[in-house]
């Protein structure tokens, strides 16, 4: 989810009134008509901008609160003391955000849009913020809440906030939700917005994008995603300098190609990604790449373990310092699937079990991920009961996931491992199950109860 980069009102000291009131008028993207209202005339806003008229301290009041900005910013070009406030208390949300902490987040936000009177620019601030709090959290329904007054707002105009950044995360909620119909919808009005403002090429649009790339993949149109991820990279290949969206781009087309089962395709378009990250500086997102390019490489055919893990090592102090407990998690999950491979039954062990302590409980997804995992390992040490304990639990997680390519695959996943060991009606079922989750639904079930019916009443004499 990108982060706008706008926070606090910009000092104005130095210029004079008239100036203050024109670049507060296009930020708050005012006409000067509009800034007028029923109570004053265009021409005497010209007048005040060319500083020919001075305007009294009640016109000061009212053209402010058009503007959503104190009387005192608009008078002297300095924030008032409670602006000061308001912008240290949405700063250290962000940076609190920053560091994996959203619920400390949250516990700032709150009372910050509690206050009376807040301006709309600092309010959509925090609006913005605490959705990507919930994000982090996995509290996609609260997202969804949060961002969809903003959304048609940002659509329309009426926030300082990009269409591109605003639809590109509730766009991923309802991916996330499987309301993969308003996924599409929210993402591709979003992506019309943007290049209708000219806003096309920016590391904004690159981001929806490729949020938008892996809606159209989980809603089951990959051919559509493969050729517009396709048409992507040709791009962003051609920009520079490189951005975290230009990244975002290549990751998803990982994703995309990976779970269509072309790993090295995959393990190309992430070391990419990993590049164009890397020069962007965005170090948790970077540390998160890390671990999805360790995850390709023990896919990969012949599996490359001793790479995976150090890849790995590269982004454990990064991830020390500005990691979720989801991003940490991930992290041990896949240093447990290396070590694993390794023959080091134990380390991979002790790692998959922090990453089951680290995992939230609302993330089914990452917990039906590292359950597997689990099973891999119990298996290995001859552990059954352990293996076909994390089989049960893996089945109550994916139980809970919407159906969409993702859990289909998770669902074979599992279906492949319970095969392995002969459990061949669990694995049926989980086939039944992945087949569900990609939409296959089962339509022959009344003929073939009929003929069923049929073939007991002739008691089986015309069998061949």
């Amino acid at each position: 989810m990108v982060t706008p980069t706008v926070t606090a009102r910009p000092e104005l000291g130095g210029r004079s009134f008239g100036q203050r009131l024109a670049r507060l008028r296009r930020e708050a993207r005012l006409s000067q008509t509009a800034l007028a209202g029923e109570e004053y005339s265009p021409s005497y806003i010209s007048l005040l901008e060319a500083d020919k008229r001075t305007p009294s301290d009640t016109v000061i009041a009212t053209l402010a609160r058009r503007l959503n900005c104190s009387p005192a910013l608009l008078q002297t070009g300095h924030p008032s003391e409670r602006e000061r406030r308001l912008d240290l208390e949405l700063a250290y949300s962000q940076l609190a955000l920053s560091h994996g902490e959203p619920r400390v987040a949250i516990e700032r936000l709150r009372p910050l849009l509690a206050e009376s009177d807040l301006d709309r620019v600092r309010a959509d601030e925090a609006t913005f913020t605490l959705a990507r709090a919930h994000d982090q959290l996995g509290e996609t329904a609260a997202v969804i809440a949060t961002l969809a007054e903003l959304h048609d707002r940002a659509l329309a105009a009426e926030t300082h906030l990009l269409p591109s950044a605003v639809g590109s995360a509730l766009c991923r909620a309802y991916t996330i939700s499987g309301d993969l119909y308003r996924s599409l919808d929210v993402g591709q009005r979003a992506l019309e917005a943007s290049v209708q403002r000219g806003l096309g090429g920016t590391d904004d649009y690159y981001t929806l994008a490729a949020t938008l790339l892996w809606a159209y993949h989980e809603a089951g149109d990959v051919g559509h995603a493969s050729t517009w991820a396709h048409t992507l990279i040709q791009e962003v290949d051609e920009q520079s300098p490189p951005s975290f969206g230009q990244a975002a781009i290549y990751w998803n087309a990982a994703l995309i190609a990976e779970s269509s089962g072309r790993v090295d395709e995959a393990l190309h378009l992430s070391r990419l990604a990993l590049a164009r990250m890397a020069e962007v500086g965005g170090s948790r997102n970077l540390a998160r790449l890390h671990t999805v390019v360790a995850v390709l490489l023990v896919k990969s055919n012949p599996p490359r373990p001793a790479e995976a893990l150090a890849i790995l090592d590269s982004a454990d102090g990064i991830l020390s310092d500005l990691g979720g407990q989801l991003d940490r998690a991930l992290w041990e999950n896949a240093r447990a699937m290396a070590l694993l491979l390794t023959g080091d039954l134990a380390g991979a062990r002790l790692a998959n079990d922090r990453a089951l302590h680290r995992v939230p409980a609302e993330d089914h997804e990452s917990w039906s991920r590292i359950l597997l995992t689990a099973f891999d390992i119990a298996r290995a040490d001859g552990e059954l009961d352990q293996a076909m304990s994390a089989y049960r639990q893996t089945r109550e997680h994916l139980d809970l996931l919407v159906a969409n390519r993702t859990t289909g695959r998770l669902w074979r996943d599992l279906g492949d491992r319970l095969r392995d060991v002969e459990l061949l009606d669990d694995a049926a079922n989980c086939y039944e199950r992945a087949l569900d989750a990609l939409g296959m639904q089962d339509q022959s079930l009344a003929i073939r109860r009929a003929s069923v019916r049929l073939a007991g009443q002739l008691g089986g004499a015309r069998r061949p």
